[in-house]
């Protein structure tokens, strides 16, 4: 099964810096909001694997992800350096019905190896190696690398699933939608109740009177 490069997103942490984006999908979509609802404040230690939809642009679109320790490099201070990995599919893109039984379980590592052999993305990785301060002006450049490194990158059914987590995310906009209906029948009832009352007020006096 191939991957699409450009729809591949990583989020790492350098040796004197914290966590960024080194690739990201060029899609309307808040990507750091994403892996907080996909990962669920996992730490990636045993590595996390997700599979599922996730809304962009209000579109349900398939997606793996993985987070995970890399293992090959450690921060300023000794620290062990959590990396997150997704690909999402675009949206006439063709997606496994069955990810466990399609996708390897370390699908993610073999993907940064091959990355890391390609002569388009070297910068990258001798960035995060050197300790050199992010770049963050390369990172149109890189995802095109990336898509083109990708082009005959294939991975194989695995021999037994692995231990993947499915999420499926729906749009917030429905209950949106619910919350803005809540809230205009309350600001009608609040701003109807003291002309009740008012109407109230008269037809007590008015019976007080024909007595």
């Amino acid at each position: 099964m191939n991957f699409n490069g450009a729809q591949l997103l990583w989020r790492t942490r350098g040796t004197h810096w914290d966590h960024e984006f080194v690739l990201k999908p060029n899609l309307g979509r808040d990507w750091y909001d994403a892996l907080e609802r996909i990962f669920r404040g996992a730490s990636g230690e045993p590595a996390t694997l997700v599979w599922g939809t996730i809304s962009v642009q209000k579109k349900a679109i398939p997606f793996i992800a993985a987070r995970f320790v890399d293992e090959a490099r450690r921060d300023e201070f000794g620290r062990a350096i959590t990396s997150d990995l997704l690909v999402i599919w675009p949206a006439r893109g063709r997606a496994p019905l069955n990810v466990p039984t399609a996708i390897p379980a370390d699908w993610h590592r073999s993907v940064l190896e091959y990355l890391a052999r390609d002569p388009g993305l070297r910068d990258l990785f001798d960035e995060l190696a050197s300790g050199a301060a992010h770049d963050a002006a390369q990172q149109k450049r890189r995802s095109h690398a990336a898509a083109q490194a990708l082009a005959n990158f294939d991975v194989r059914p695995p021999d037994a699933p692995g231990p993947w987590n499915k999420v499926v995310e729906t749009s917030r906009l429905p209950i949106l939608v619910i919350a803005l209906i809540i809230a205009g029948l309350a600001t009608i009832a609040f701003l109807a109740l003291p002309a009740l009352s008012s109407r109230l007020d008269w037809l007590r006096l008015h019976r007080t009177l024909g007595k």
